[in-house]
């Protein structure tokens, strides 16, 4: 046989293999004793005791003893049976779908399974027969795909769809939704958070017709007409919410929508406190707002971006002082991130991170001179970057350690672009 149709046999074989493992969960593998219905309810015990005072009116007292509880008596091969013994037992709806779901998922991976297992006896037989394998692989596919098709039809009949789990993820994402902005709107009542909820859920629906609609002109005139609705759309939530809130309400409320939270996660490496991340974010929202969407790169435009941002800056200085605001340029650089991560998984502390970084830092401003060097020939800038290159890589081996600098090569792609030549 070809190698390249054994490779092609093998990999087909393997990636059937790979399907069953979807299916793989915790199944009961238990059916219902032979002498009891699996519909028949927890058994009751009852004692009729007469009382001591036989003067009186005989009178029965009954009390009630609820036998151990054995799983045999709710599970049933029937599914539409094991459902109702699970809603007679009192089990909630969602978790009804969870049991069945699992007990049907793992009910056709064995299935699977013993069907694959005796295919992978006969891997050499198969492999032996070359023109068979592309029909094989087809055969075993559609096999596979009638184990899903039955597995699919089980859970339309009981659940009236095919893909349950879907349902339930869409619904989970809906709900993670609907915590985070509780969560977000957690300085509002319950009347008016409910009232935000909808307008937002309103303005939602608003910009998807925005996004489905038909504009005329030119790819410029379209988008300048779009992005006119969408300010015009979000204006009318605005005035919508300036309505239902007070003032104090309506500017936290649109603060915490702002760029400014970014801060959240810009500052996951540094400790701060509520009032420090509140006064971050409203300098940071400000920066934003007063920066607007504009994209024009004349020299007056950058130049007072460049006046903001420095402003911005002050602030967080003022707010910070010197040596925590030094931490927060470091957290807030990406450089150092991607360094933190890689330090993190090698379990280093994080002086060695910081020092890694500030290397880094060096090295990068050092290159960036040197390829700005006209002075020099191209040959000459080269070694010189070359140098950099080797002595940075030294640097960081003797930070890190020899093991640790292997996986810093493969993670860390700075160190070799330090050598590369402008661009």
């Amino acid at each position: 046989m070809k190698r390249p149709g054994l490779i092609i046999f093998s990999l087909g074989l393997n990636l059937l293999l790979a399907g069953t493992v979807a299916w793989a969960l915790h199944r009961r593998n238990s059916a219902p004793p032979a002498n009891q219905s699996a519909s028949t309810p927890p058994a009751r015990i009852t004692n009729a005791v007469a009382t001591a005072d036989s003067s009186e009116t005989p009178s029965a007292q009954t009390n009630e003893v609820t036998a151990p509880f054995d799983w045999h008596m709710v599970e049933s091969t029937d599914y539409p049976a094991y459902v109702e013994n699970l809603r007679a037992i009192g089990c909630p709806e969602q978790r009804i779908r969870d049991i069945i779901i699992a007990d049907v998922d793992d009910l056709f991976a064995q299935k699977a399974r013993d069907y694959i297992a005796p295919l992978q006896s006969q891997f050499w037989q198969l492999a032996s027969h070359p023109r068979d394998i592309e029909k094989n692989i087809e055969e075993h596919g559609k096999a596979l795909k009638q184990l899903s098709e039955e597995r699919e039809q089980i859970f339309q009949t009981l659940f009236n769809e095919s893909n349950p789990r879907r349902s339930w993820r869409n619904l989970h994402g809906d709900r993670n939704r609907n915590a985070n902005r509780n969560s977000q709107l957690d300085f509002l009542d319950e009347t008016k958070r409910a009232a935000v909820i909808a307008a937002q859920d309103e303005l939602d629906s608003t910009l998807g017709g925005i996004r489905q609609m038909k504009f005329a002109g030119t790819r410029e005139e379209i988008g300048t007409q779009r992005l006119a609705k969408d300010t015009e759309a979000r204006k009318t939530t605005d005035d919508k919410l300036r309505a239902l809130l007070s003032p104090e309400e309506f500017a936290e409320y649109k603060l915490r929508n702002s760029n400014g939270m970014s801060v959240r996660y810009q500052l996951a490496r540094m400790t701060i406190s509520e009032t420090e991340a509140h006064s971050l974010a409203q300098i940071v929202a400000a920066k934003s707002a007063a920066t607007g969407d504009s994209q024009a790169k004349d020299a007056a435009t950058k130049a007072a971006k460049e006046e903001r941002e420095q402003r911005a800056q002050e602030q967080i200085k003022q707010l910070l002082g010197d040596t925590r605001y030094a931490e927060y340029q470091r957290v807030t650089d990406g450089r150092y991130d991607q360094t933190a991560r890689i330090t993190e998984r090698l379990q280093l502390p994080e002086p060695t991170t910081i020092a890694v970084y500030e290397t880094r830092r060096e090295a990068e401003k050092l290159a960036e001179r040197l390829r700005a060097d006209t002075s020099a020939s191209a040959e000459e800038r080269a070694a010189a970057l070359n140098i950099i290159r080797t002595e940075t890589e030294n640097s960081v081996r003797e930070l890190v350690g020899d093991a640790a600098f292997k996986d810093f090569q493969r993670h860390a792609g700075w160190m070799e672009a330090l050598a590369h030549p402008a661009k």
